[in-house]
C-alpha cells in the first residue's frame, strides 16, 4: 500500500502562506518577532511549531494557535506511527464483553472497538439537552 508522504508544517507555512503571500523568511521572522534561524529551520523541516510560535504565526496570519499546533501533531503523530508501525500490530485491542459498557459507550458518542482500530466518536450521535 502506497503511503502519502507526511508533509511537515514548515512546508505548509512556505507552500499554503509565504509564496501565496510573497513573503520572505526573513520578514516573517521581523514580524512575528521569532529568530530568522527559527523560521528557517521550520520551513526546511528540522525544527517543530512550538507553542510560542503557533500564538506568534496564529497572530500573524489571522487563524488560530490551534491550527499550527494540529498540524504539528499531525505530523508527529504519522511520523511515530510509522516508526513504530511493527509494535503496534502486535498490541490487540480490548473487547469489550458486557452489554452494559457497550451502552455506556454508546451514551457518550463512542463506537465499540473492532478489531485492530481504535473506539471513536460517532458523528451523528445526538446527546438529550438536559433543559426544557
Amino acid at each position: 500500500m502506497n503511503r502519502i508522504p507526511n508533509i511537515h508544517p514548515g512546508e505548509i507555512l512556505l507552500e499554503e502562506f509565504l509564496k501565496p503571500m510573497g513573503m520572505t523568511a526573513y520578514r516573517l521572522s521581523k514580524e512575528t518577532k521569532i529568530d530568522q534561524t527559527r523560521i528557517s529551520e521550520i520551513i526546511r523541516g528540522k525544527r517543530s511549531i512550538s507553542v510560542d510560535t503557533a500564538l506568534r504565526f496564529a497572530k500573524f496570519f489571522r487563524n488560530s494557535p490551534e491550527f499550527w499546533i494540529n498540524l504539528q501533531n499531525h505530523f508527529d503523530i504519522e511520523e511515530k506511527k510509522s516508526e513504530m508501525e511493527k509494535e503496534l500490530k502486535k498490541i490487540k485491542p480490548f473487547i469489550i464483553q458486557s452489554q452494559n459498557a457497550r451502552r455506556l459507550l454508546a451514551r457518550n458518542g463512542l463506537k465499540t472497538a473492532k478489531a485492530g482500530s481504535f473506539p471513536t466518536t460517532t458523528s451523528n450521535t445526538t446527546r438529550k439537552s438536559s433543559s426544557p
